[in-house]
């Protein structure tokens, strides 16, 4: 598999707020996470594998968890949801919101925000509506 991790403008203005607000170490940290998924392609297998890193009980089984963002899925967009354990292990919890452009075959970050500043379910929470704007401009 020879998949491709790129960051959309939005995500790059995402981590240079994260490093703004919580430090370079923290942005640091998410980029090297980042470096670590777009080179080893048995990472990025799991990158589709909806429900890989947790157990039944949503416990963390690897270094990240994946699922798909349910509502945005179901509207028919290939967006995903990952979740570091490792790096959440120390302190900061995000997540970074991507899609995968199967005709390329490559993943593209689209977000890299705070656990508790998205709002999974609402349509209309600006997260959303930037996602899905980032996602349809594609």
């Amino acid at each position: 598999m020879s998949n491709v991790l790129g960051l959309h403008p939005d995500a790059i203005s995402d981590l240079e707020e994260i490093r703004r607000c919580a430090g370079n170490s923290v942005a640091a940290d998410i980029v090297v996470a980042l470096e670590e998924l777009e080179t080893d392609p048995n990472l990025q297998a799991n990158l589709l594998d909806k429900g890989f890193g947790t157990d039944a009980r949503g416990h963390p089984t690897a270094n990240y968890g994946v699922k798909t963002w349910a509502r945005l899925w179901q509207g028919g967009r290939d967006i995903w949801r990952l979740r570091c354990f490792a790096l959440e292990r120390r302190g900061p919890n995000y997540r970074v919101i991507y899609a995968y452009l199967r005709t390329q075959q490559e993943f593209l970050v689209l977000a890299i925000v705070p656990k508790d500043s998205i709002d999974y379910d609402d349509p209309n929470d600006a997260l959303a509506r930037r996602i899905r704007a980032a996602y349809d401009a594609l």
